[in-house]
C-alpha cells in the first residue's frame, strides 16, 4: 500500500496540486514557463 500511495502522489497529485512556493502554479505549469523563459533568453543571446 505504501508504494501505491507513493505512486499516486508522484504521478498524479503533485502534478495537479498548486504550490504556493511556485506562485500557485502546478509543477507542470512551472516547468513550462521555465522552459519558455529559458528559450527566450537563449534566442536573445
Amino acid at each position: 500500500m505504501r508504494l501505491d500511495v507513493f505512486k499516486y502522489i508522484e504521478s498524479w497529485y503533485n502534478h495537479k496540486r498548486r504550490f504556493p512556493a511556485l506562485g500557485n502554479l502546478t509543477i507542470d505549469e512551472f516547468w513550462e514557463q521555465y522552459n519558455i523563459k529559458k528559450q527566450l533568453i537563449k534566442n536573445v543571446a
